[in-house]
């Protein structure tokens, strides 16, 4: 079953129903902004005159037509096609991250979930008074699960918070004509970005996860696994699903050092959990 296929209907049912509203308030934000501005710049170049300097700063106007000019694409066309490109400006980034995430076969996770759903039938549960049988087939059972239900979340959060980025994204467009607050479009902006490309760090990573899960299951028996078999392939099961979990724990921090320009400071609290002491 693929889980995710739930999630992008929710997520088409969410844009498609309220993004419109969103468009439409942004687009009455930007107009009322571009009009206070313009009005303020007149008023300003009134008083500059009245005060005995008749100048007029055509530049600083010039200017400001142009920034309302950038900030009326983007409101204007957020949702609608671009003329001469043919798409809205939030696809431009939606649809580049996509396009570089379809270049890794993301097919891997939902291979990944029909082999392991496979192994756990194909393991055999243990008597009542193997204790250390049932222990091993127990911890095993949860780490399948875990890595399963966490490779899900961590690649759903990504989708989800792109269209949370792009919902709410009309607001905050009309504040990049405006000074001292344009702050908040490029907040927005900066994770926008963030959050589209989260996919294709997402990508790679279950990509060289999954083969290497894929490879240590290939070493497995065929067939039904007995609790011998069970017991001398724990080691290599442990640690190669407890790396995968953390790996996958680890997308939304490893997104968040590429755009950061941070590095190692997650694996850094393995080796010296006390920070500011120096390792021996």
């Amino acid at each position: 079953m693929d889980y995710l296929e739930f999630i992008f209907r929710a997520i088409n049912n969410l844009l498609t129903q309220n993004l419109g509203f969103f468009d439409a308030m942004g687009q009455n934000l930007f107009r009322a902004c571009a009009t206070i501005l313009v009005v303020w710049q007149g008023v300003k170049s009134a008083l500059s005159s009245a005060s005995g300097t008749p100048l007029f700063e055509f530049d600083s106007f010039a200017a400001l037509l142009l920034t309302i000019s950038f900030g009326f694409g983007m409101a204007n066309y957020y949702s609608n096609p671009i003329p001469g490109i043919g798409t809205s400006f939030h696809n431009l980034v939606t649809d580049e991250a996509q396009f570089l995430a379809n270049q890794i076969n993301q097919t891997e996770l939902q291979t990944v979930e029909e082999r392991i759903t496979d192994f756990e039938v194909r393991m055999d549960s243990p008597g009542v008074a193997d204790i250390l049988g049932t222990i091993i087939y127990a911890v095993i059972i949860i780490l399948l699960a875990a890595a399963q239900a966490i490779g899900i979340v961590v690649i759903a959060y990504g989708f989800i918070a792109t269209a949370v980025c792009v919902l709410v994204g009309p607001i905050f467009v009309p504040f990049f004509i405006v000074p001292r607050m344009d702050w908040l479009f490029w907040g927005w902006l900066r994770c926008f970005i963030q959050y589209a490309f989260y996919q294709v760090i997402a990508a790679a990573v279950v990509y060289v996860i999954a083969n290497l899960i894929l490879g240590i299951m290939d070493l497995q028996p065929k067939g039904t696994i007995s609790t011998l078999e069970l017991r001398e392939a724990f080691p290599v099961l442990f640690i190669t699903f407890l790396a995968s979990i953390y790996a996958l724990l680890k997308i939304p921090a490893l997104t968040n050092h590429v755009f950061s320009g941070a590095s190692g400071v997650s694996s850094g609290v393995l080796l010296d959990p006390a920070p500011g002491r120096l390792l021996p």
